[in-house]
């Protein structure tokens, strides 16, 4: 199939040449860019690349020269990839906006959930060749997977037009890290990013973290950017009520 790499069968899968591809890159190597998107499902397959730690080259492949943390790869069906996280910012680098678009709204209609975020990402790799790109396509778009800093100032952009007081913003509540605090209202925002976070562990982590604060008399609300974008009336409504319920 490739350099040192053979096929028992006659006929390999598109999985099967994603595997020959990655052996061939050798150790460290992990499918990438638009491959990986493939894999995922975000896009359809267009060409055969791998990111690599060393510098290798292969025929038929395109090979991307960098060290992947391991939090931005994973596993699917067997085959060493870049994470979703990952997957998106790198394909920012390689394809025109609207093919980033379509391939965000994908990882956000399945769900498709990473264990490092976008927002993450932005700050490792601030100045990444495709980083503006992927913030402008977040910025125009409402994702709900936008980057938690994205989020966090449009949601108190919403409550300073609107005259709600300012929150405290990414403090301890109970040992919990919480989005926007009103302490004296015992009020407690949540913005959530659904797509990139959507795994298990942080599922039901955020659902243990509402009980534990509600019994300690903390209201939790949970608010996302495409509520901000689409329900904004509605969401300001609420947030007035609850904040003058406990003034009351």
């Amino acid at each position: 199939m490739l350099r040192g790499v053979y096929s028992v069968t006659p006929k390999p899968t598109q999985r099967g040449w994603w595997m020959a591809a990655v052996l061939a890159a050798g150790p460290g190597a992990v499918l990438s860019h638009r491959a990986a998107a493939a894999l995922h499902g975000m896009r359809p397959f267009t060409a055969m690349e791998v990111t690599v730690p060393g510098d290798r080259r292969l025929p038929r492949v395109i090979v991307h020269r960098s060290s992947i943390p391991s939090d931005e790869i994973a596993e699917l069906d067997g085959i060493p990839t870049a994470g979703v996280s990952r997957t998106i910012f790198d394909l920012a680098a390689v394809v025109p906006s609207n093919h980033l678009e379509r391939a965000l709204r994908r990882a956000e209609t399945d769900h498709l959930g990473d264990s490092v975020s976008l927002a993450e990402l932005f700050d490792r790799y601030p100045r990444r060749r495709g980083s503006a790109k992927l913030r402008a396509v977040l910025a125009d778009n409402a994702f709900t997977s936008c980057t938690r800093s994205y989020l966090e100032d449009r949601f108190l952009e919403v409550v300073g037009r609107h005259g709600i007081d300012r929150p405290i913003t990414n403090t301890l509540v109970d040992g919990f890290e919480c989005d926007a605090v009103w302490p004296r209202a015992r009020l407690i925002a949540e913005l959530d990013s659904r797509a990139f976070h959507a795994h298990t562990h942080a599922f039901e982590e955020d659902r243990r973290r509402d009980r534990v604060l509600q019994r300690s008399g903390w209201r939790v609300v949970r608010i996302t950017s495409r509520q901000l974008d689409r329900e904004e009336a509605s969401v300001v409504a609420d947030l007035v009520a609850l904040l003058s319920a406990a003034a009351a």
